[in-house]
């Protein structure tokens, strides 16, 4: 501390993760289904991610979770039915080599079961573990 290197390693990891929130919201922004809003963090190295009414995202956990990667659907955040079309996104993970492919694969299962549930009338949507 008295050297300032806890100084030096907060400013390297706030550049770290300005980085990895960028990465973060460009593949948001192009491999995301038409529709979802994503915020913008001032802090922190979370993503709130709010995906067409069509997905469900429990559906979409476990199909990126088959995919090795981990996502927080929007559930387990709210008693009620508002969010299950959200998901949290953590950026600030040091494998960020990783997050582009990553976000690309959910954007891309996202993309499927936004046009699956489109199709699909609201009362006849399940689990889907076909993808």
């Amino acid at each position: 501390l008295a050297q300032g290197g806890y100084d030096r390693h907060l400013r390297q990891l706030r550049r770290s993760l300005a980085q990895q929130q960028a990465i973060a919201l460009a593949a948001v922004a192009a491999h995301f289904p038409p529709g979802t809003r994503v915020s913008r963090p001032e802090g922190g190295y979370f993503l709130w991610v709010e995906l067409p009414p069509a997905v469900n995202a429990l559906d979409l956990h476990r199909l990126a979770l088959q995919q090795g990667i981990s996502l927080a659907p929007g559930q387990i955040f709210s008693a009620d039915r508002r969010v299950a079309h959200c998901v949290r996104i953590n950026y600030g993970h040091q494998a960020h080599d990783r997050l582009q492919p990553a976000l690309e694969c959910v954007g891309r299962l996202a993309t499927v079961l936004a046009a699956e549930g489109a199709r699909t009338p609201p009362g006849e949507r399940t689990n889907n573990s076909n993808l």
